[in-house]
């Protein structure tokens, strides 16, 4: 059986007439499974997202060459901007304020 016809079948608006109840159990089991990959992919992307929103901290100090750090932070928007410093200890005081706005 189809997963279309399996939906089908356990549309509550769908009627039909069965000859026997085993095209509704397979459709019953399709739809079991399926709703416990569901939850099993929810977890995966629960966890990766909580990984990736770690790796991707903001606000955070990126190096991209020997004279500038960046300060990278978000707005509640979503968009992301940075401020550029020229000593590690300018973007450390920055990176440092802008945490302290972001708990108040």
């Amino acid at each position: 059986m189809t997963d279309e016809r399996a939906m089908e079948i356990l549309d509550p608006d769908h009627r039909e007439h069965y000859e026997s109840i085993e095209p509704i159990n397979e459709a019953c089991r399709i739809g079991i499974a399926a709703i416990k990959r569901t939850k099993e992919l929810e977890a995966e992307n629960a966890e990766l997202r909580a990984r990736l929103e770690k790796a991707v901290e903001l606000p955070r100090i990126i190096h991209p060459n020997k004279s500038e750090w960046h300060i990278q932070y978000q707005y509640e928007s979503g968009i992301i901007d940075s401020k550029i410093k020229f000593s590690i200890e300018a973007a450390e005081a920055c990176l440092k304020e802008l945490k302290e706005h972001n708990n108040d």
